[in-house]
């Protein structure tokens, strides 16, 4: 199985996908390593919740709210799948992060399930957004 692992832009480490908010993106570029289908600068992976009540706090918040973005948003879930075995980058590592917890969720389950239940978060997104035919009287 194939391990996604986190790492520290603070160290220099090479990455391939960039974690964190937009603002803080040009830090990560010269780090980054070309040829990622996504690599994270707009700040599509950052954790929305900021840190300001502590860390704790902004990953408390985050756990509950990314399975829910995985659960109905599957454009979401394509990109995080996608994640599978790269590097990782945040300001935070080793400390807990919230890309430590994506890296975490990817890696706990096999691949050929990660992409059924993507299929299956699809069909569920379509059937929320059909509208039921209204019957119209004159």
């Amino acid at each position: 199985m194939t391990h996604t692992s986190v790492v520290n832009l603070k160290r220099g480490e090479r990455c391939d996908v960039y974690m964190g908010r937009a603002s803080s993106a040009w830090r990560a570029r010269p780090l980054l390593d070309p040829g990622a289908r996504w690599n994270g600068l707009d700040g599509f992976y950052g954790n929305p919740f900021p840190a300001m009540h502590g860390r704790g706090s902004a990953l408390g918040h985050f756990l509950p709210w990314f399975h829910r973005k995985v659960a109905t948003d599957p454009v979401y879930l394509e990109r995080v799948l996608s994640l599978r075995g790269l590097r990782l980058a945040c300001f935070c590592a080793p400390l807990p992060c919230h890309a430590r917890i994506i890296a975490d969720w990817i890696d706990a389950f096999p691949e050929d399930w990660a992409w059924a239940f993507l299929e299956v978060v699809r069909r569920q997104a379509a059937a929320r957004s059909e509208v039921s035919p209204r019957s119209c009287s004159a």
